[in-house]
């Protein structure tokens, strides 16, 4: 079924009900413990967040922290696991791509298990990553 997303509404900001969010950021490995809550702050304090929906359904999600001049992150981009392969994470990312706090940015960053996916939009190969965990209370 690649490639059927006419049906797909993109819609840029946090929306309600925050648990359609919570529940598509919920289904990747490394967001299965996440409250409502803390999901909630955590997307009022993203510059640019991105959500697919269809109908009333939340089918995908992206997230942007930016300071929409020099650097920008792309984050927890997910896709409910009952739509992956429909085109769905290309939108998000064509979207998000062509926003102005995203799109005049000098250095757009992420880290990914899929470069391939990242190639068709530009994104090469870059340096190493260093990462510090620390749990927040919530």
């Amino acid at each position: 079924m690649a490639g059927v997303e006419s049906d797909i509404r993109y819609v840029e900001g946090v929306r309600e009900p925050i648990e359609e969010l919570a529940r598509v950021l919920r289904s990747a490995d490394w967001a299965t413990g996440r409250d409502d809550d803390v999901i909630r702050r955590a997307l009022e304090s993203t510059a640019v967040v991105v959500t697919a929906w269809r109908g009333d359904r939340c089918v995908g999600i992206l997230r942007v922290i930016s300071d929409g001049i020099y650097r920008a992150l792309i984050e927890d981009v997910v896709i409910d696991p009952d739509a992956r392969g429909q085109g769905i994470g290309r939108g998000l990312v064509e979207f998000a791509l062509s926003h102005p706090d995203v799109a005049g940015v000098e250095e757009l960053i992420l880290f990914t298990m899929v470069p391939v996916f990242w190639s068709r939009f530009g994104f090469e190969p870059a340096g190493l990553a260093m990462k510090r965990f620390q749990r927040q209370s919530s």
